[in-house]
């Protein structure tokens, strides 16, 4: 049985994303982690993550301007790169932050404001003075992904 995913790039006539929302009606409905603690450890979910060819990970937890991320939270992007990292591999954890608008209105990812990166040198820095959105820090991670694994596009 193929399962469609629920994001899926959707462009305009102008050869420009729309929305990667493949079933909004789908992605409405929010998924309950209650009944999954195992001692102080329970479920996280992660806003988004992408890889390339296996060799390179980032993974990113989107805000509301002035919400920090949970303890938890830090402390599973710290671990999970880590260990990426440590097997030879290639990981960042990008905390993000949008604007506050209305429920009713989808936040782009693409537009929120990079806040902070964890990586290889097991530390949080202060990105926001580089005044990043989010879609063109990953395409700086990309890039030094292509350079460190000499690839191209």
């Amino acid at each position: 049985m193929w399962l469609l995913p629920l994001f899926l790039p959707k462009f305009t006539k102008d050869n420009t994303v729309e929305s990667s929302f493949r079933n909004r009606e789908n992605a409405k409905q929010l998924i309950d982690f209650g009944g999954l603690k195992y001692g102080l450890c329970s479920p996280s979910d992660i806003d988004l993550t992408i890889e390339w060819k296996g060799l390179t990970f980032a993974f990113v937890e989107v805000k509301r301007k002035g919400t920090p991320l949970t303890v938890g939270q830090r402390l599973y992007f710290e671990h999970i790169v880590k260990a990426i990292n440590a097997g030879g591999k290639h990981a960042v954890a990008l905390f993000v932050e949008h604007d506050e608008i209305p429920v009713e209105q989808d936040v782009m990812a693409k537009d929120c404001k990079v806040l902070s990166a964890y990586g290889r040198d097991e530390r949080w820095v202060d990105i926001k003075p580089q005044n990043y959105n989010l879609k063109d820090y990953l395409q700086k991670i990309y890039l030094h992904h292509l350079d460190r694994n000499n690839l191209t596009h």
